[in-house]
């Protein structure tokens, strides 16, 4: 490569050929050689770049980077944004994202909508007619369907072997019990049965009081000191 001075007049005033790798580095203004320059073939080591880091102002919005060359998190989990704004995966798994598959509005507002079933109130029990109330265990005794007091007496008369609603029990002359129990109405329909197998054995009712129950057992016709049960339903006093 050469060069040549020419003065106005067009004459030749000085002229040179430059060698090989004469010019440097320092000959070239800063900012002149510009990307069109480059040569699409260079292939340009990365180690003569002086930063090997991108950052988000050299990724071009329309790059589409594939996700598959972002590094990968917890597995099967649900992606939020944490105190930082990072994304990071969540306690919440990809089953559980699942249930939410056919949801068409906001599901607390369903909930809310369907509501629950409310407790039965002691009333409600005792009508017994209701399908919109749940029964719940400290009210189903109100019920008109269910035992309002029972229980297992000995020969003796002095214990109650197994009971509901009842207090104590006592025997107050041959083949006569009495039951004390929770306060009956006067309504109340009265069941019983002995503890034996004998065929002709009878047990018989009245309530002494609202509170007593007085069961009489009869044996062949006679009254006998047996075993047996009792069951009251009906209403509470």
């Amino acid at each position: 490569m050469g060069w040549t001075v020419y003065n106005s007049d067009g004459k030749i005033l000085q002229s040179a050929e430059l060698g090989d790798n004469a010019v440097t580095s320092a000959k070239i203004a800063d900012g002149a050689i510009l990307n069109a320059d480059i040569n699409a073939s260079a292939a340009i080591a990365k180690t003569k770049l002086a930063s090997l880091d991108v950052v988000n102002a050299d990724v071009n919005a329309s790059a589409a980077v594939a996700l598959s060359k972002l590094a990968t998190t917890t597995v099967s989990r649900a992606l939020v944004s944490d105190g930082s704004g990072v994304i990071s995966p969540s306690a919440v798994t990809s089953t559980e994202i699942g249930y939410l598959d056919g949801v068409t509005s906001a599901i607390q507002t369903q909930i809310n909508a369907a509501g629950g079933l409310s407790a039965a109130s002691e009333a409600e029990m005792v009508a017994g007619s209701s399908n919109t109330v749940a029964a719940t265990p400290g009210r189903t005794h109100f019920h008109p369907a269910v035992a309002k007091a029972w229980a297992n007496i000995n020969a003796a008369g002095d214990t109650l072997m197994q009971d509901f609603g009842c207090a104590s029990v006592s025997r107050i002359s041959t083949g006569k019990y009495r039951t004390v129990v929770v306060a009956m109405a006067a309504s109340n329909v009265f069941f019983g049965a002995t503890n034996s197998v004998a065929g002709d054995d009878i047990v018989t009712f009245n309530m002494s009081t609202n509170t007593q129950l007085d069961s009489y057992v009869l044996r062949a016709g006679s009254v006998s000191n047996i075993g047996h049960s009792v069951l009251t339903f009906g209403e509470f006093a």
